[in-house]
């Protein structure tokens, strides 16, 4: 087993929180992707890695749009022993579910999220820090 795998394993029985430190670049999402597929398949939960990766691909990509030229979080934990992600960004503007619009060319990410999701909702960033972290629960 390698390290990456055995500091997953501890990462989700206990309360750590993996995390990834990405650039607002179009190769974000793509690496977000890898991040959080590797360490589903490491966890053992390779029946979530193709809906997690359509959720943090889809947070990713708003992240970059709400904060240019801004550092993005990605974290993966667990809660009750499903997967968590969270991607955070400074930007304190709450995202918001925008109207159907079946012709429309984007604006589908968090209604994807919300469908692909257990749960899921956004806070202000912990201990008085700034920005927001959008987050949903694997089902």
């Amino acid at each position: 087993m390698g390290r990456l795998q055995m500091d997953a394993i501890r990462a989700m029985r206990g309360r750590t929180r993996l995390e990834v430190t990405l650039f607002p670049v179009p190769q974000s999402p793509g690496l977000a992707r890898t991040f959080v597929r590797h360490q589903l398949i490491s966890l053992g939960h390779p029946e979530l890695v193709e809906d997690a990766c359509v959720i943090v691909s889809e947070l990713v990509t708003n992240a970059i749009a709400e904060t240019p030229g801004k550092e993005i979080r990605v974290y993966l934990s667990a809660n009750d022993g499903r997967p968590l992600i969270e991607v955070w960004d400074s930007s304190p503007t709450y995202p918001v579910m925008p109207v159907r619009d079946l012709y429309a060319e984007s604006g589908r990410g968090l209604m994807l999220t919300q469908a692909l999701a257990a749960e899921f909702g956004c806070w202000r960033s912990e201990n008085g820090g700034t920005g927001k972290i959008l987050w949903a629960l694997l089902k």
